[in-house]
């Protein structure tokens, strides 16, 4: 297997210190989280800078993603207006976020985008490198990355049948097919040898079903908390699984509660 490298953050610090002297730095486990959520739905575009994209509902999260690092626009974004989007253009701001993601993007996906936004904007020269030979980390459940790409990607469900005590309880993670089938079963494979990463027309999906199989889940997300309204999902979810667990989920009143907080668990996610 493909030795493990480290995100390394030291550029980044080093340039947001000067650029961004009065404000207080991003924790490392930030911006390991910030870096997995930003993979999941962001683009660089070359005279468009940075764009990471969110359903509405996450507005005044992704302000709080502003306000964390200093600089950038929040707006509205979306034919409907159903969307929300985090932008940075301006060039300080962007010499910065190159820096972050520098030899710290996991998805392969990514990497060219990444590699003509920084020729666009005119990066330094050392920069420019093979990226098949970019030595960037591997999913791990000892870092905030996957908790962020959960929180971009995952999905949490849970349902009840109404005419016996049978239940559907499964948490997915879905990405872009291109160029990421090889870090998805990296992923697949923390969570157990029998999980597969499926390829479909235009995604690559893991899914895990059941109680015990997705116990490994909630033990590494209630270690690496989840950070956007996903995390009330996720809450959701784990109660009921947990319900599930102890049998308590049969019927009566315990019963109704469970497929109710079901309903609810559709907005969070």
């Amino acid at each position: 297997m493909q030795k493990n490298f480290n995100f390394n953050f030291t550029e980044f610090y080093k340039l947001y210190a000067l650029y961004f002297p009065q404000k207080e730095s991003p924790s490392q486990e930030y911006l390991e989280w910030f870096i997995g959520f930003a993979e999941g739905n962001c683009s660089f575009q070359e005279g468009n800078g940075f764009i990471l994209i969110q359903r509405d509902k996450n507005e005044d999260f992704l302000k709080t993603v502003q306000e964390t690092f200093g600089f950038g626009d929040v707006h509205g974004f979306g034919y409907y207006g159903d969307e929300v989007c985090y932008v940075v253009r301006e060039r300080e701001a962007l010499y910065t976020l190159i820096a972050l993601f520098h030899r710290n993007l996991v998805l392969t996906s990514n990497r060219l985008n990444f590699m003509q936004l920084v020729a666009y904007y005119d990066y330094p020269a050392d920069l420019y490198e093979n990226i098949p030979e970019w030595k960037a980390p591997l999913p791990s459940f000892e870092t905030y990355w996957l908790s962020g790409l959960i929180d971009s990607l995952g999905y949490f469900h849970c349902s009840f049948h109404t005419s016996s005590n049978k239940y559907n309880l499964y948490f997915k993670l879905q990405a872009k097919l291109t160029g990421n089938p090889k870090y998805m079963r990296v992923i697949s494979f923390l969570f157990g040898d029998d999980i597969l990463a499926v390829a479909h027309a235009h995604s690559i999906r893991i899914r895990i079903s059941g109680v015990e199989a997705t116990e490994v889940v909630s033990k590494y997300l209630e270690k690496y908390p989840l950070r956007t309204k996903k995390a009330e999902a996720f809450k959701i979810w784990n109660n009921m699984r947990i319900y599930i667990q102890k049998n308590q989920h049969r019927k009566g009143p315990t019963r109704d509660i469970l497929s109710s907080q079901a309903k609810i668990l559709k907005y969070y996610n």
